[in-house]
């Protein structure tokens, strides 16, 4: 989900690459016209690896509907489990857009046993510092890294505590560490003087949809599961 181009992508090399069988099929959703067609010729030109993934132009956040147009076309199976990558995306979301309804569409609609990758950006570490002053310079320098981006690419990102992150992951089981950081995945966190841009991240599965309506209904908190 908001793939960018896939030439540069490290995630689409890794997964490119693998040798399981059957072989993984890839689907790099993003709205960008220009990234489609840099993606479209990338693929023309490269390794038949490349041929197992298909480029679609859309808006990830229309969850309902992406997930309805990927079935049609026969790219997306919703009886067979998949992975999600929603990496530095929700982050993305206008203030119009309920990024909530995201994971929780992916997780009523998507198989059992599916696992949903995801990031935010956040000016709030998981650990509280020992210094008032590291959080007061985390904070002036995400605002600083946010100003810089948006004169670069808008929109502008997002922000969610720890706390709220897992809010907005509470439909999924979250494997073990729970909620930490990219470049500690998957151990905690356990940065002492995190820098901008500081980004939360967390893998979920999908539970069993018998228990759905239930869970959805008592609007749990994120639930943590070893793996």
């Amino acid at each position: 989900m908001g793939s960018g181009d896939p030439h540069i992508s490290a995630a689409h090399a890794a997964i490119a690459a693998a040798r399981t069988q059957p072989a993984p099929r890839i689907v790099l959703i993003d709205h960008d016209v220009i990234v489609r067609a840099r993606a479209e010729l990338d693929m023309e030109n490269q390794p038949p690896d490349w041929h197992r993934s298909t480029f679609v132009e859309g808006n990830v956040f229309a969850t309902g509907w992406m997930l309805a147009s990927l079935a049609k076309r026969g790219l997306l199976d919703l009886d067979q489990r998949v992975c999600v990558l929603a990496v530095d995306i929700l982050h993305f979301g206008e203030p119009d857009i309920n990024v909530r309804s995201v994971p929780r569409r992916l997780a009523r609609r998507l198989a059992p046993g599916s696992l949903i990758a995801a990031t935010h950006l956040a000016d709030q570490p998981l650990r509280p510092p020992a210094d008032t002053g590291v959080l007061e310079d985390l904070r002036a320098d995400t605002a600083r890294w946010r100003r810089a981006h948006h004169r670069c690419a808008p929109p502008h990102h997002l922000l969610r505590s720890p706390a709220d992150f897992a809010s907005l992951l509470a439909d999924l089981d979250l494997l073990h560490p729970g909620i930490t950081t990219p470049g500690c995945w998957p151990e905690p966190d356990n940065t002492a003087n995190p820098r901008a841009p500081y980004t939360l991240a967390a893998v979920g599965r999908v539970p069993e949809h018998s228990g759905h309506a239930k869970a959805h209904n008592a609007r749990p908190q994120a639930r943590q599961r070893t793996r």
